[in-house]
């Protein structure tokens, strides 16, 4: 999992980084926030405010680009990421790097509303270990999967940005590995950057985009621990077919149906004998898309047609990143959850029609 997120992450920030924008920025911010105990289980963890600092490198769009114009010139950015997670003796400290956009909600002279979307890896040194650090029921793997959403308030000057606004940071390594319930920081943040590079104005594209519906097919592939700690990994595998529509530059929509085989529903009430066929799950979903030259986000929600056992919830969410390595070829890493309880991280292959 490592490997695959850190090669999205520079397939991100290379999209963004070669693309020649008008200004580079050189950046610190300071977040100060608190651990979320999601769930009774987890009372026991939070115990002192979290601090949080990043160094950011932060990219303008100059244009050139047909969504760069639509989306109101957004910004790119990578992170390195030192945060505390509010339970130093159990949970110690976590060190990640991620990349984002950060998309303008409202620009107003020199002042702007931002909502910021990344996603990355993280290093955790301190995990469950049965012997040693028993009351870690949080995070049960050294590296693990970044989210992060931000809503922030940004000043531009001549060469200097100030922001500050609202962070909320998730950890978890996608139930690849328990325990896995994951660390959830919500943050206050505190940023400046100075602009350490101005490039020379490039011609300015004409929007276009294609609103055909367009069918597409991922292969996907899985593993997903069950409990109790300690048992046997299984495997995942799971067919997505959906069809989709980019209605306007950047945007787009998609619907299509799931189709899961999760060996580990067998460990849910193990007293019930199941047949293998009845471990297959059914789902239909409908995904928002954010499609950026060769990068497409997406944030989606589906239910269950057919799911014998319920093991989870009767509605699922997926969110994640795809990106086109060639034409109608293109990589998947999406996470698959339940509200908030990880079911496991979708690799895959996808080919559009």
């Amino acid at each position: 999992m490592a490997r695959f997120l850190t090669l999205i992450s520079l397939l991100l920030f290379t999209n963004c980084a070669l693309a020649q924008h008008r200004n580079v920025y050189l950046g610190v911010r300071y977040k100060r926030g608190f651990l979320i105990a999601h769930r009774p289980i987890m009372n026991h963890l939070p115990r002192e405010h979290t601090n949080a600092v990043e160094v950011n490198a932060i990219f303008t769009s100059d244009g050139h680009r047909n969504w760069h114009e639509p989306m109101k010139h957004p910004y790119w950015g990578v992170t390195a990421l030192w945060t505390t997670s509010g339970n130093n003796a159990i949970l110690g400290s976590h060190f990640a790097s991620y990349t984002y956009l950060m998309y303008p909600f409202i620009r107003l002279g020199k002042s702007s509303l931002l909502g910021r979307i990344g996603t990355g890896a993280s290093f955790s040194p301190k995990v469950f270990d049965q012997q040693n650090n028993p009351k870690n029921i949080a995070i049960g793997s050294h590296v693990n999967a970044l989210v992060n959403f931000a809503l922030l308030y940004q000043f531009t000057g001549d060469k200097h940005l100030w922001n500050f606004g609202l962070d909320f940071t998730h950890l978890s390594n996608g139930a690849s590995k328990f325990p896995n319930l994951g660390i959830n920081l919500p943050y206050l943040s505190l940023g400046y950057a100075y602009r350490i590079k101005s490039l020379s104005d490039r011609e300015i594209a004409t929007p276009g985009y294609s609103s055909d519906w367009k069918f597409q097919l991922i292969g996907i592939t899985s593993i997903k621990d069950i409990n109790p700690i300690g048992s046997r990994r299984t495997p995942v595998f799971a067919l997505n077919a959906s069809t989709q529509r980019i209605y306007k530059v950047g945007a787009g929509l998609e619907s299509g149906l799931d189709i899961s085989y999760k060996p580990a529903i067998d460990s849910y009430k193990p007293v019930v004998y199941k047949e293998k066929q009845s471990l297959i799950q059914l789902g239909l979903y409908s995904a928002y898309l954010l499609t950026l030259d060769r990068l497409q986000f997406v944030l989606g929600m589906g239910f269950y047609i057919r799911d014998e056992y319920n093991p989870d919830d009767h509605t699922y969410h997926r969110i994640g990143l795809r990106y086109r390595v060639k034409d109608h070829v293109k990589l998947n890493l999406t996470l698959k959850s339940h509200w908030g309880k990880a079911d496991f991280m979708e690799y895959g292959i996808a080919y559009e029609f």
